[in-house]
């Protein structure tokens, strides 16, 4: 079977991830696949488009799947259905192969108005009424969004999935961890939108200054810890390069790591690892929580996009912490101080009833490309 796959495939190591998982899934039914690929940032530049040449393209494959990834996030203005999506209606009919936009955010994060809100509705309407056409959403709050934002029922059009990093088996990715290896603490924090993730009680640089301190006095207490700094885009050297310069500087030379940031699936994998070194994980971005969690550590979500909070809700645990407070702050470290003395961990089998039912859930939303009338 050939597939189009059209998403972000470079520059965020979260996005291969989500796909890693995807795509070992549908070969379990489907056998070899070849994909291919459209990186949707060309859209974004401009050196691609969704027009009828793409319709053309697209119906020489069996099959196209568009995502999963942050897609439908009501604010691109220029855009025919105010998202990320942007295929023209007169496109979208041209197609005639199945077609599935796959568990796709709905962010609101960057604005939301009432033309884009129209757009959008108008649009889904059409896609909706196309047989080989299949709407769905991920589990990062987006179902909450088009509740809150949409009239009632709206929200049916979509089949909600959870994002594709869950359904990875990470027993076939990572390497074997001796136990004689160092421990680490394992960070990754965000360093894009950050007047948005930073609106509350603490500015960014309050927080740099706060959570820093805590991280050597975590060093200072913890002495067999040492902290492994985890980006994912480039911009979280940003905030890497902002703890380093608050730390002490012997904590700075022989306490703390940085990983490497190497681009596309070897990357991916040599961050997986690096996350499976690690003892703890505390995640700021999306996939950094999806990643902690499928790979059975104790995460501590660190909350300062909508984002997380609704992560959790949808996986039905409250281990995240609101980082933009001194009360949230303080309170993940005393929690994470009492994991370290306790030496205690979380067993997967508080998630493994959840990763069943997505991965039935993906199954079944899939199932025409391998069950015939």
């Amino acid at each position: 079977m050939r597939i189009l796959h059209i998403a972000s495939f470079l520059g965020n190591i979260g996005d291969n991830f989500n796909h890693l998982g995807t795509r070992k899934l549908l070969e379990e039914k489907l056998g070899k696949v070849e994909w291919f690929e459209i990186e949707i940032r060309e859209t974004f530049r401009k050196n691609y488009t969704f027009d009828h040449n793409f319709a053309d393209y697209c119906n020489t494959f069996d099959a196209v799947i568009f995502g999963g990834g942050n897609f439908f996030e009501l604010w691109v203005d220029y855009s025919v259905n105010n998202t990320s999506a942007n295929i023209p209606f007169e496109v979208v009919d041209k197609i005639t192969v199945p077609f599935y936009f796959y568990a796709l955010g709905v962010d609101p994060g960057m604005g939301v108005t009432k033309k884009g809100i129209n757009k959008f509705m108008k649009w889904v309407e059409h896609v909706n009424n196309k047989d080989n056409f299949h709407l769905s959403t991920r589990n990062d709050g987006a179902f909450d969004t088009l509740q809150k934002y949409f009239p009632e029922g709206f929200d049916e059009n979509f089949t909600h999935l959870a994002d594709g990093g869950f359904l990875v088996n990470t027993r076939e990715i990572v390497d074997e961890i001796e136990e004689k290896e160092q421990k680490y603490i394992g960070i990754n924090l965000a360093g894009d939108m950050l007047d948005i993730r930073f609106d509350g009680e603490l500015s960014y640089e309050k927080f740099i200054i706060k959570f820093s301190a805590s991280l050597c006095n975590i060093l200072e207490n913890y002495k067999e810890y040492n902290i492994l700094l985890i980006p994912h885009i480039f911009r979280d050297y940003n905030v890497v390069f902002d703890i380093l310069n608050q730390v002490e500087d012997t904590y700075r030379r022989e306490r703390i790591d940085v990983a490497g940031l190497y681009q596309g699936n070897d990357g991916m994998i040599d961050t997986i690892n690096s996350y499976n070194k690690c003892s703890i994980v505390l995640a700021n971005r999306f996939h950094s929580n999806v990643i902690g969690l499928v790979l059975d550590k104790k995460v501590f979500g660190l909350f300062n996009y909508r984002q997380i909070k609704d992560l959790y809700k949808e996986i039905n645990q409250v281990n995240y912490f609101d980082i933009r407070s001194n009360e949230g702050l303080d309170n993940l470290f005393e929690s994470i101080q009492k994991t370290l003395s306790n030496n205690s961990n979380v067993s997967k089998s508080l998630l493994q009833d959840y990763l069943n039912e997505s991965r039935k859930k993906t199954f079944d939303y899939f199932q025409e490309l391998w069950i015939k009338d």
